[in-house]
């Protein structure tokens, strides 16, 4: 199974390679310079493939502050948005 995630700011591509690297290890993570996405080959179970890309993608997105990324497995795609920072008063 391939997971595709394309981020809304290419330039924050190669910290996305990084942190699904940490999650998948260096050879199942590749960038494709044509589509400016990062592929991630999963052989393992898709449940937990799953919950891995989208952990890695949430931890990117909060500590890069990229905005989004779309996330295509198979036919489907999904848009993962930067939680907002909520600053306390207290």
């Amino acid at each position: 199974m391939e997971f595709r995630v394309a981020p809304s700011n290419v330039t924050t591509a190669q910290s996305l390679l990084l942190h699904l690297t940490e999650a998948f290890g260096q050879r199942s993570v590749s960038f494709d310079i044509d589509h400016r996405d990062v592929r991630v080959r999963a052989g393992r179970d898709l449940n937990r493939a799953i919950g891995e890309v989208l952990d890695a993608v949430e931890a990117w997105l909060s500590e890069d502050g990229a905005g989004s990324a779309q996330i295509q497995l198979g036919a489907r795609s999904y848009t993962m948005l930067e939680q907002p920072r909520i600053a306390s008063g207290l």
